[in-house]
């Protein structure tokens, strides 16, 4: 009978400690919170852009471009006419961005609908 209550605790001590295991140092100091607060372009909006939107050549400001992305004034505009955020979000009649890709993670989503709703600031 003690064999099986010794056994029982260490099964139940196994499991309860490998439940709580992370499989690496960024698995442990991993941030969960996502900062909406005091955006501005060009700390916070224009790297998400230029990672996800302009450095693969997608969105260069060219004249052939009807959605450039690579100055502010371009962001601002189609932040604030709303067809970014949809887009982003791949809502129904726009094209969902970034094109051919899995949506963006919520976080980022969330920094840029601050960023506009906080009011565009670009510095």
């Amino acid at each position: 009978m003690k064999k099986k209550i010794i056994l029982f605790l260490s099964i139940t001590a196994l499991l309860f400690f490998s439940a709580c295991y992370k499989n690496n140092l960024a698995d442990l100091t991993e941030n969960t919170t996502c900062d909406t607060t005091n955006l501005t372009y060009s700390t916070n909006i224009e790297p998400i852009l230029k990672n996800n939107c302009t450095n693969s050549g997608c969105h260069e400001n060219t004249a052939a471009l009807t959605f450039p992305l690579t100055t502010y004034e371009d962001v601002k505009m189609i932040a604030l006419d709303g067809r970014l955020l949809r887009s982003l979000r791949h809502q129904v009649g726009v094209a969902a961005m970034p094109k051919g890709m899995s949506q963006l993670d919520s976080c980022t989503i969330n920094k840029i609908e601050a960023w506009i709703n906080q009011g565009t600031l670009n510095n």
